[in-house]
Order: C-alpha cells, then structure tokens, then sequence
C-alpha cells in the first residue's frame, strides 16, 4: 500500500467518524555524533552544517542521508527505553543491520547534547532541537535515511464536540485553523 493510498483511507475514515485531523508539524530525526569520533572522517561529504538544519533545506531529496550501518560500532546515548525517539532509534539500526551500542540512558535531550558533545556518544536527535543550541563545533550531524525518521505530530478533534479553554489555547498555540466549514475546534463550538 503507498503512502497517498494509506493517507487517503485514513482521511475517509476520520472523515465517517467525524474527527478533524490536523497535521500540525513533520518531527524529523537526524544524528549527532560527537567531532572527535574517527567514523566522521570517511563521512564528510554527508555532514550537515547548523545552516542547512535551520533552514531545513537538508530535507531537500538532493541531500544524501548518512550510511547508518557506518555507525555499527559507535556507542550510542539513547532516551529511556519507553521513549519513542528509543523505539526508532533501534529500529533504524536494526533496519541497517546492527543493534545500537547503548552506553547511556537519559531522560532530556539537550541534556544529551552536552553529553554528545563531551565525545560519549551518538545520538538520534530531532532536528528542531538544534535551534536551541549555540553552534558547537564539537558536534556532527547528519542525514538519516529511513522512514522512521519522520513523524507527523497531529492534533484530533471530533467535531461537534465541547472543546476546553485549555485546547482552544493550545490550538491557537500550535497556530491550528480548520479547514471544516461547519465546524471551528478553536473556538470551541458548532458554526452558527
């Protein structure tokens, strides 16, 4: 089954169920590795540069992704094993042929930056975070290429129904607008 096709059954059935779906942001993954680390300098031509992260162009198809499986035996920092970032993370290892080498569990992932950047580890990363870092010539990041990479972070509301002050903000928050005629989730009521 293809991604539209799976996209579309999905949107007729939420629309049978009257819920309105809204894709508020594509959570991407990519890898830090730490500079020192001797892997990086066969790898060179696919690092990304805090720029090309930023303005998101390494999302570009013309952006090569990294070879995971050249990470086979870097030890890895990961989140706690009920994270989803460390359920994808041993996937997208597994799917490139290896099981990650854990050597430290955390809980916060700019927390794990630093540890990244003190030389103790790869780690799986969103891209978003590196915005709210300094720039850091001690890290490295890189491309992944595997569909587990990416995530849609929705939001869900069945339509008709009482929508708190708290998800009105949240809504506003998020900058979601429905595209239903009938029905405005931010504002918490049925169109007159």
């Amino acid at each position: 089954m293809s991604k539209n096709t799976f996209y579309s059954e999905i949107s007729l059935l939420l629309f049978f169920l009257k819920i309105l779906y809204v894709i508020i942001y594509n959570k991407v993954l990519i890898l830090a590795v730490p500079e020192s680390f001797p892997v990086n300098r066969k790898l060179q031509p696919y690092r990304l540069s805090r720029q090309e992260i930023l303005s998101k162009s390494f999302l570009k198809p013309e952006v090569e992704a990294v070879p995971l499986k050249e990470f086979k035996d870097v030890p890895f920092i990961t989140m706690k094993p009920g994270n989803d970032m460390y359920k994808r993370g041993a996937k997208m290892c597994r799917n490139s042929g290896f099981t990650m080498k854990t050597v430290m569990m955390v809980d916060q992932v700019l927390t794990s930056l630093n540890i990244v950047s003190n030389g103790v580890g790869a780690m799986f990363v969103r891209s978003d975070i590196v915005q709210w870092r300094p720039e850091d010539p001690r890290l490295v990041y890189y491309k992944l290429d595997d569909p587990l990479s990416e995530r849609e972070i929705t939001f869900s509301v069945k339509r008709g129904r009482y929508v708190t002050a708290a998800m009105r903000e949240f809504m506003r928050l998020a900058g979601i607008r429905s595209d239903d005629p009938d029905a405005d989730p931010a504002a918490g009521r049925q169109k007159e």
